[in-house]
């Protein structure tokens, strides 16, 4: 039996700099172990981020830089878990060619951590047609934005638990007098490049609502849905432009903004939620990633905010 005392224990650090406890046995030799340089890592230097020539020698130090950052994140307190987050997400998005640019209105984040965007609000105007793709069970992006703005937003998702949801929620509105709920409009189609009848496949987990045109997760359960292209839906409505456009579609992103672009129909403002960035649906899904950002570029569009798996797009 022996008694560990405090000059007995020797704080040792794993190579992430994650420290543990364990007793000095003997004549233990301590090792001098650097101290983790938490700004440097915060910084994100250049010389962190460059591009390589091999760009599968780019995808492996990505992926080791993310794998660090998520890390730190667990176990560094506040301000600095958030810098940490911050780095991960910046090495995710530079992975597919995105770069958010210098902006010089404000930047309000409307809804929740789940549901939420950044918006450029010095762009929202009175009388905006804003188009959001993608319900599920968290609509807080859309009431806050028809709370803070006075535009006409307009909801589509097909999805059964979805429609329940969001009429359940515009019926409250109205009963507590909530001049948002007059603003808010919902639609049971679905979105994509052509107008047809498609299956909609469910996730793996039952108790996820959201369901994939393309299959992202691989089941095989699924609903029949209309679907129909943007420019189908905005005759439809008898709207001649669409000035602010959400996308939360699992996976359906690609064919519906180069169905967009097809019909020269270009949005203000588009707030983009890149799927693939936490679910691949196959090994292409980099390649497929860069280029949705590239043509984002080649319409004139910049990046003025990107986090976790989203970004605001806003035409110059």
């Amino acid at each position: 039996m022996f008694e560990v005392r405090s000059r007995d224990v020797t704080l040792f650090r794993s190579r992430h700099g994650v420290a543990s406890t364990l007793p000095r046995l003997g004549r233990t030799r301590k090792r001098k172990v650097p101290e983790l340089d938490v700004r440097a890592i915060l910084s994100c230097e250049k010389r962190d981020i460059r591009l390589p020539k091999n760009p599968e020698q780019f995808s492996i130090r990505s992926r080791r830089k993310m794998s660090i950052a998520n890390q730190l994140a667990k176990c560094l307190p506040g301000p600095l878990k958030t810098g940490a987050k911050k780095v991960r997400d910046n090495v995710r998005f530079r992975n597919i060619g995105l770069k958010t640019s210098r902006y010089d209105g404000p930047l309000e984040f409307l809804g929740t951590a789940y549901g939420g965007y950044m918006l450029p609000s010095r762009e929202i105007r009175e009388g905006l047609t804003c188009y959001s793709f993608g319900a599920g069970e968290d609509i807080s992006f859309e009431s806050e934005l028809a709370a803070a703005f006075p535009v006409e937003v307009h909801i589509f998702d097909p999805t059964p638990r979805a429609i329940t949801y969001v009429s359940d929620f515009i019926k409250r509105t109205f009963v507590v007098g909530n001049d948002a709920g007059q603003r808010l409009h919902l639609h049971p189609w679905g979105v994509w490049s052509s107008d047809q009848q498609m299956q909609f496949y469910a996730p793996k987990d039952p108790a996820h609502v959201s369901h994939s045109l393309v299959n992202m997760q691989h089941t095989t359960d699924y609903f029949i849905a209309d679907c129909r292209r943007p420019k189908s839906i905005m005759n439809a409505l008898g709207h001649k432009s669409i000035d602010l456009l959400k996308l939360n579609i699992e996976g359906a992103e690609y064919e519906v903004i180069r169905a967009l672009f097809e019909d020269q129909i270009r949005p203000s403002i588009i707030c983009i939620n890149f799927d693939e960035l936490h679910t691949r649906i196959d090994a292409s899904a980099r390649a497929r990633l860069r280029g949705l950002v590239r043509q984002f570029a080649d319409q004139g569009y910049i990046a003025v905010s990107a986090e976790v798996c989203r970004a605001t797009f806003l035409l110059r």
